[in-house]
């Protein structure tokens, strides 16, 4: 018989819907000292699931109907509900990870391409491919095509009516990161790892942004363990110990592109009409197929205005010089919400995640066509096209951009720019 089975009998007696017990309260009930693990360990008291995992000490308050609800050890005491009457702090928990699984099997299960982890910059193959350091420490992986996977801290959810959710602005992460990567009184390590993480921030940002716009489902990554809080950040990298891969879909319901707020919800499908405009469609149309493929129409500027750029851009994006038709996308010079303006002048052909730079003013042209890099992305992978010349112009000058629109645009880069 179990030391804790005197433990299950208590709750199995136990009123009320809430339960608070002392360590030393637990202990004189199962007449044996809590193991050190207990002590030291806030994975100790996470629940379990009765006959698949062999926590024998969570089983004692889970097999009454029980579940742990908040655990202080500096102050030394746990606290347990009824199951049911706290579906909140339920769906959080069974949320918890209990191992740690690979980034590297996780985006294998997920259908996400690994080939480059397989490869060093130079070309080179990599021994340990499986902890490739070029790809291992990201917070976001995937593409458009693929679909997106997310990192998310365990302790950054919260949950309403038993559905947990994220929502938080990343973009705030990172400039704040990058507010530490350009402070001279901070060490050149913290100065180093606030520039490879501002990046990794960034990066998932526009993965939210990108699955938001196109209303494409998203994986989650659950992490847990020693997380910096933000104050924390230049002291040391948060530490991860355990991480799962969920198995439900999550959907951006909220993005805003200026702040980065959104809101990331767990199996919930958002609105078609939650800020964004209706299509008009009838609903036995509205599958998640048909949905994706209109949202990726309404992004790239499907119609006369996208071929038209195609046309006088060769079919080539004008910063990368991307020949890849399924992601070149038509970006308004001045927007569309300011000014209904279709002509090529007012457009330039884009690769779709340096549009989406473009449109958050990350990324500019100036009146001489050369690309301008905000500070956030200056030591990131867009960094080589900074200052350079466009890749690709119209050959005609009447399709060129328009040089009144590039000013209006710069002035917003550089307003965006003063506040980072």
């Amino acid at each position: 018989m179990s030391k804790y089975a005197p433990l299950a009998d208590h709750f199995r007696q136990a009123t009320g819907q809430d339960v608070t017990l002392s360590f030393d309260r637990i202990e004189q009930i199962i007449g044996d000292s809590l193991p050190p693990s207990a002590l030291h360990h806030d994975e100790w008291w996470q629940n379990s699931t009765p006959g698949a995992d062999s926590h024998v000490q969570a089983l004692a308050w889970m097999t009454p109907g029980w579940r742990k609800t908040r655990v202080d050890r500096a102050a030394r005491y746990v606290t347990f509900s009824r199951a049911g009457t706290t579906p909140d702090a339920e769906a959080l928990e069974n949320l918890a990870p209990r191992r740690k699984e690979v980034i590297y099997d996780i985006l294998v299960r997920a259908k996400i391409s690994v080939d480059g982890w397989h490869r060093k910059k130079d070309g080179s193959e990599v021994e340990d491919y499986r902890s490739n350091p070029q790809f291992c420490y990201n917070w976001s992986f995937g593409s458009i095509a693929e679909g997106f996977v997310l990192c998310l801290w365990h302790g950054t959810l919260q949950a309403e009516g038993g559905v947990p959710f994220f929502a938080e602005s990343v973009l705030d992460t990172a400039n704040e990161l990058r507010r530490i990567a350009d402070d001279p009184t901070e060490s050149t390590s913290a100065r180093s790892r606030a520039v490879d993480q501002s990046v990794r921030a960034l990066n998932l940002d526009a993965a939210i942004r990108e699955s938001y716009d196109r209303r494409m489902p998203v994986r989650v990554i659950v992490c847990d363990g020693d997380r910096r809080s933000r104050d924390e950040l230049a002291e040391k990298a948060s530490a991860v110990s355990r991480r799962m891969l969920d198995s439900e879909d999550w959907y951006v319901h909220q993005h805003d592109r200026v702040t980065g707020r959104c809101k990331i919800v767990r199996g919930v499908k958002p609105d078609l009409d939650d800020g964004h405009e209706s299509t008009g469609h009838d609903d036995d149309e509205t599958d998640d197929e048909v949905i994706q493929q209109r949202a990726i129409k309404t992004r790239r500027g499907q119609g006369p205005f996208r071929d038209g750029l195609l046309s006088a851009y060769r079919r080539r994006c004008a910063v990368t010089g991307s020949a890849v038709d399924a992601v070149l996308e038509a970006a308004h010079i001045t927007p569309h919400a300011e000014k209904t303006d279709y002509k090529t002048r007012n457009g330039v052909l884009l690769r779709a995640d340096v549009h989406t730079l473009f449109d958050q003013h990350l990324l500019t042209i100036d009146t001489r066509y050369r690309v301008k890099l905000s500070k956030l992305l200056r030591h990131s992978e867009y960094k080589e096209f900074d200052g350079k010349d466009l890749k690709v112009l119209p050959d005609r000058s009447e399709d060129q951009p328009s040089v009144h629109a590039l000013e209006q645009r710069m002035r917003a880069f550089d307003e965006a720019e003063a506040k980072r």
